[in-house]
């Protein structure tokens, strides 16, 4: 499956100076050859920090950050996505009150992500709070 470029995110690190338009269509490059995520390849290459690129996500998607580095992953939470779609999609489901359920999802541009997320909520009848 082809690496879809994040332009939104792109957008803002040519904008910021973090990368430079001649960048872009290096690192894309490289993201597809090692199919590897966009951003996954920025923080490879030291273009910038992994904190640094989650605050702008952060800010760029209007989404709050989680840090699931050493999180304690529920079992029952993990049943809600069968480990293909959270492998698919790039998420992780990490945490359920009631009928919320909160999803960690790694690339804020994937529609077809969003929408699989979506789908699979309402038929479970849950909410969502995206991070």
């Amino acid at each position: 499956m082809p690496i879809k470029i994040p332009q939104t995110l792109v957008d803002e690190l040519v904008r910021l100076n973090i990368i430079s338009t001649e960048d872009v269509s290096t690192f894309l490059d490289l993201a597809q050859k090692e199919n590897k995520d966009f951003g996954q390849i920025l923080i490879e290459k030291a273009s910038i920090s992994d904190s640094d690129l989650l605050g702008i996500k952060s800010k760029v998607y209007r989404l709050p950050t989680v840090d699931l580095e050493g999180y304690e992953f529920n079992r029952e939470v993990l049943k809600e996505f069968s480990e293909d779609v959270v492998n698919f999609y790039k998420i992780a489901p990490f945490e359920k009150t009631g009928n919320v359920l909160k999803v960690a999802i790694i690339n804020p541009e994937a529609i077809d992500a969003l929408e699989a997320l979506k789908f699979i909520a309402e038929d479970k009848n849950l909410a969502l709070e995206k991070y």
